[in-house]
């Protein structure tokens, strides 16, 4: 509520050039503090598990002799993903280059560019 009190007092921070106090609301120090601390802080479940990978590593190493003599009979029967999928995980893949080749001769590949310029018709805008 205004009174002649509160005008008054206005009135001459105003003329004195000083700004006005603002009162603080006793919350605002309370909402700078945490919500939590470290034992009550949530916990980052993280990455998600990949289950079917934990599978694949639990099947291959508990089973390592057996994958072995299998590959191997695969392999040594001429089947050509079996010794391809072997030796890309054993020796790693090969690099598979692109060859861009020219004319019949060999000679450089053949590019143009034409860039025209179009002077805009000023009377149909």
């Amino acid at each position: 509520m205004r009174t002649a009190q509160t005008i008054e007092q206005q009135k001459a921070e105003r003329e004195s050039g000083a700004k006005p106090k603002r009162k603080m609301n006793p919350n605002s120090l309370a909402n700078l503090v945490a919500p939590w601390n470290a034992e009550t802080r949530p916990k980052s479940p993280g990455r998600p598990r990949d289950r079917a990978a934990e599978l694949s590593r639990k099947v291959i190493e508990d089973n390592e002799e057996q994958i072995y003599k299998g590959l191997a009979v695969k392999a040594m029967s001429g089947d050509a993903y079996a010794f391809s999928v072997l030796a890309d995980r054993g020796y790693g893949k090969l690099k598979q280059g692109i060859i861009h080749t020219g004319d019949e001769d060999g000679g450089p590949i053949n590019t143009s560019l034409r860039v025209e310029f179009v002077k805009p018709d000023c009377k149909n805008a």
